[in-house]
């Protein structure tokens, strides 16, 4: 069919504007009205052929997005002009008709102003104009699940060309959140903004927020809160608390990092209570951004002293910290895995060059794990709740740090390297507690006789006791009695920690099939692995390509001979998958080859398949 002319030539071919995996964009004159329009078509073929299901499934998708579009009607919605469809002997071309930006996208605009970072206030006028578009689709029943900055398109401003209008556009992967039960398990999004719930395939409003968030970490700093591959993607949103925005940009307040860092919550439910809460706070975050605590250093001799609070989790995997000196200089600070409480880490003035200093001693403070969400008075944490404005410090605020796995293979690099959550200022020293009068101290000091003579007492009548057992119990064995048990105090076991032994280190991208015996049916599979030097224990995920894409998360071990076994969970109503077999090292890495069954008991009563994947690439 020739495209030069739609419905019977009012629609007349100008050029291509863009191509993507759901078809192409042209700008064309409307004859009818004298107006350029956009026009987004599709091609099928009428005849059987190899990827029939995946054209159908395309056509699908494009009738839902004309339809999603169709019934929103919005100032920050790309608008549905027309839509149609034109059969032209084998081939069916199926069209929407929409206004066309000669502005273009969001992500144009931001990319002709790199490397330079637009100014918070500018990030939160878009932020606003996206939740405002995204709260009214939400509550219109659509989940747009594809919010990033490509998919938002300009209109000019004339009279402020720093602020145009953006319009939400390409709702593609839309949802209805009526259907959302019924809905297939095929992810589908951009990786580097997709929440964990969309990984798993079971979306939310607070989705689009998660994404929006994304997008604002980005327009802040310059980059987005995790990189690397679609499995590290996927890894680090599920596993992985992000860093503060202020990590990449200094100049951003305690009160933006708090924001940004509730929307990226794990939860859905830990987020805003609506993305145009999301938006509000932000905008009121940027607005009234709270001071930060200055740093304070004692000066010991020719160094410098301060107190460095970590979480558990951070003495038990190590981190990475920045500092601030008087000054305003930083230096970055490696807490190694393992670190003790009050053990005294050491920067030399290699590293802290400073003239007020020959190197700079850090105490390090282990919080309890109660403690780690809002540290009170810590030296180098940040009170991040109470930095918040007030209208949305009534949630609690959980301060978190951040995960980036290393994709080296350097034994030095082998565990997660971990930046904090919060800047690593120094916080005030605390307040000198008041002297008590006279009469406080004589009443304590009696109580502290009183419990003394107590004690004392205890003990004599204890060893009186003991003393009489004693020889009662050896006459007793004197005369050939059997001697009575001591009556000594006793306290209970402590519990053994659970150790997981050492495994094999095999973490790896592995890449094969999987056969089912019963329907004869094979299945491409990518197994991604997780494991932490010197543990058994595994993490990661499988990636079921064919017939559709599906990404589970994967639990296991695996011991020092490579004997392996991990479980694959399944959507809810369907048990997890139980994969086991062995390591088999060859000349070119790794496979992973055994068996797999459906079970809830993590072991095999019949076998449903096998699998092979490998090598590690």
């Amino acid at each position: 069919m020739a495209l030069e002319k739609l419905q019977n030539g009012r629609y007349h071919l100008l050029r291509l504007v863009g191509k993507g995996g759901m078809g192409e964009v042209y700008l064309m004159q409307d004859e009818r009205v004298n107006r350029q329009v956009a026009i987004k078509v599709i091609r099928s073929e009428s005849t059987p052929y190899p990827e029939e299901d995946t054209a159908l499934n395309a056509a699908r998708l494009f009738q839902r997005e004309a339809k999603a579009i169709a019934a929103l009607e919005h100032p920050n919605i790309l608008p549905l002009y027309d839509f149609g469809e034109e059969v032209s002997e084998d081939t069916t071309l199926s069209y929407m008709v929409m206004p066309y930006c000669v502005d273009g996208s969001l992500a144009n605009w931001l990319r002709a102003r790199s490397p330079s970072l637009l100014p918070p206030q500018d990030v939160a006028y878009f932020v606003a104009q996206a939740a405002d578009a995204l709260q009214y689709a939400h509550d219109s029943g659509v989940i747009h699940l594809d919010v990033k900055p490509p998919n938002f398109l300009l209109r000019g401003n004339r009279k402020n060309p720093n602020h145009p209008t953006i319009l939400l556009a390409d709702f593609g992967v839309a949802r209805s959140s009526a259907t959302l039960s019924s809905s297939s398990r095929t992810i589908r999004g951009t990786p580097a903004a997709m929440a964990p719930e969309q990984w798993s395939s079971t979306p939310v409003s607070a989705t689009d927020q998660y994404a929006l968030a994304v997008m604002a970490y980005e327009m802040l700093t310059g980059r987005p809160p995790f990189v690397g591959s679609m499995e590290q993607l996927m890894y680090q949103h599920f596993t992985v608390a992000p860093p503060a925005p202020s990590t990449f940009n200094p100049s951003l307040s305690p009160s933006v990092d708090a924001v940004i860092l509730r929307a990226l919550t794990k939860k859905p439910e830990e987020r805003f209570p609506s993305i145009v809460a999301f938006a509000d706070a932000f905008e009121e975050a940027i607005a009234h951004p709270s001071a930060r605590p200055a740093t304070t250093f004692q000066q010991v001799g020719d160094d410098l002293r301060a107190t460095l609070a970590v979480s558990k989790q951070e003495a038990e995997s190590g981190i990475s910290r920045m500092i601030t000196l008087p000054g305003g200089q930083h230096i970055e600070v490696t807490v190694p895995a393992g670190v003790q409480q009050g053990q005294v880490i050491r920067v030399p003035k290699s590293d802290a060059d400073s003239e007020q200093a020959e190197a700079v001693l850090l105490d390090i403070d282990v919080l309890s794990s109660e403690s780690v969400g809002t540290p009170a008075t810590p030296v180098g944490t940040e009170q991040v709740q109470s930095a918040m404005p007030a209208s949305i410090a009534e949630k609690p605020v959980r301060l978190t740090q951040a995960v980036t796995p290393s994709v080296s293979t350097s034994s030095e690099h082998d565990l997660p390297t971990v930046a904090s959550g919060w800047s690593g200022q120094v916080a005030p020293p605390p307040q000198q507690k008041p002297k008590r009068s006279k009469i406080q101290r004589f009443a304590m000091i009696s109580l502290v006789a009183v419990l003394v003579l107590v004690l004392v007492l205890s003990g004599a009548l204890y060893i009186t006791r003991s003393s009489k057992q004693s020889i009662t119990q050896t006459a007793s064995i004197a005369t050939g009695g059997t001697p009575t048990a001591a009556l000594t105090p006793t306290t209970p076991p402590t519990p053994t920690p659970t150790v997981v032994p050492n495994g094999l280190f095999i973490p790896d991208t592995y890449k094969g099939s999987m056969q089912d015996n019963t329907t004869q049916q094979t299945s491409t599979i990518t197994v991604f692995l997780t494991q932490k030097k010197g543990s058994g224990a595994l993490g990661g995920s499988v990636t079921f390509t064919t017939p559709n894409q599906a990404i589970d998360p994967l639990s296991g071990v695996v011991d020092m001979q490579g004997n392996f076994s991990f479980t694959v969970q399944q959507p809810q109503g369907q048990k997890p998958l139980y994969f086991f077999g062995a390591v088999q090292s060859l000349s070119d890495g790794n496979f992973l080859k055994g068996q797999y069954c459906s079970s809830n008991t993590n072991s095999c009563t019949s076998i449903t398949g096998i699998f092979d994947v490998g090598p590690g690439f």
